[in-house]
């Protein structure tokens, strides 16, 4: 049985499409909102800072060093860019140099995109939609509060 939360049942993620249209076809790009990343955590493991010995304070990590910095970097691009193709997959794109299970390959997803023939403007329209379905906004917030309050309101007008 679903989760309810308000009576109502609980069918999944998000979603969000979009579809950009071309002369001879539309492309569409169906986008589900990641709710499990315990997968990304196997194949690509955060980066620990080195360690050096400090007198009087033992062990410490050098939050500071460059290398660790570097890493720390390139895992958070990898860790986006995993995200946005694991949101990408109800699209079944077939890419030509990913491999989900090689994390320096994945941050090839714009790369790939534009040598499609997708135009800068389209591959941020497709990372904002990513954004969407994977995000909540002040303003997605502030809508959804303002028509749960006036179904609320509704169902008061009804019931007098």
């Amino acid at each position: 049985m679903p989760l309810k939360i308000g009576g109502l049942e609980m069918k999944g993620p998000k979603e969000v499409l979009i579809v950009i249209p071309r002369d001879d076809h539309d492309i569409p790009f169906k986008f589900i909102a990641v709710n499990d990343d315990s997968e990304f955590h196997k194949i690509c493991p955060e980066p620990t800072p080195p360690m050096a010995i400090k007198p009087g304070e033992g062990k410490v990590a050098k939050y500071d060093d460059p290398g660790y910095k570097a890493a720390l970097g390139l895992y958070a691009e990898q860790r986006e860019s995993w995200y946005v193709l694991k949101s990408l997959e109800p699209s079944k794109i077939e890419w030509l140099t990913i491999r989900m299970d090689d994390p320096k390959s994945w941050v090839n997803w714009r790369t790939e995109l534009k040598e499609a023939g997708f135009s800068v403007m389209e591959i941020q329209l497709i990372y904002s939609k990513f954004l969407e379905a994977n995000m909540v906004t002040e303003q997605m917030l502030r809508q959804a509060r303002e028509r749960f309050l006036a179904s609320q309101q509704a169902d008061l007008s009804t019931k007098q």
